[in-house]
């Protein structure tokens, strides 16, 4: 038995439905039909993303519960990763165990809020603008983490060391 096309002449294929296909597709791979550029760009950035950064910046705080906690130029995804680190309601403006500064600018400003004993985590261009920084205020560098074109370091202000906005007599200001 010959089974032949829908048009006549005999079928070369087998199966059932091949008396359906006239024509068949060449063997070999099929060519795509949506093109791909051959070299993906990578999106232009200037640092880390605001999600990255406060992760980073918030494992290096190492914040318990409950401490205080100061924010100082943060952006809202690393205020709230602080916040939830720390379990409270609100970063304080005073004293605090654990202060944060979102750039290098800002790291003046989160040294004044950190109460002796407490720890500094910033930002800097890299490690040696981190050391240096360290130094001159006056704290132990513990940990620098490269996050591409910067760097996030943490460090510890000693506790003999007296806040700059604290009198030399335990807190009484001169009247």
């Amino acid at each position: 038995m010959v089974m032949r096309e829908r048009y006549g002449g005999p079928v070369t294929g087998t199966g059932c439905n091949a008396a359906l296909w006239k024509h068949r597709p060449a063997a070999g791979p099929r060519p795509h039909r949506r093109t791909r550029p051959a070299v993906e760009e990578a999106p232009l950035t200037t640092g880390p993303s605001e999600r990255l950064l406060a992760a980073v910046l918030s494992a290096l705080a190492g914040i318990r519960r409950g401490d205080a906690v100061a924010g100082v130029g943060t952006g809202p995804c690393t205020t709230a990763a602080l916040l939830a680190m720390s379990g409270t309601d609100a970063l304080v403006d005073g004293a605090a165990s654990v202060a944060v500064a979102g750039a290098a600018s800002d790291v003046p400003l989160a040294v004044s809020r950190l109460a002796p004993g407490g720890r500094l985590v910033a930002l800097a261009a890299d490690a040696a603008a981190a050391r240096r920084v360290a130094a001159d205020r006056g704290l132990d560098l513990r940990h620098v983490e490269p996050l591409g074109r910067v760097v996030a370091w943490s460090a510890v202000l000693p506790l003999s060391t007296a806040r700059p906005d604290e009198a030399p007599d335990g807190g009484a200001s001169p009247a």
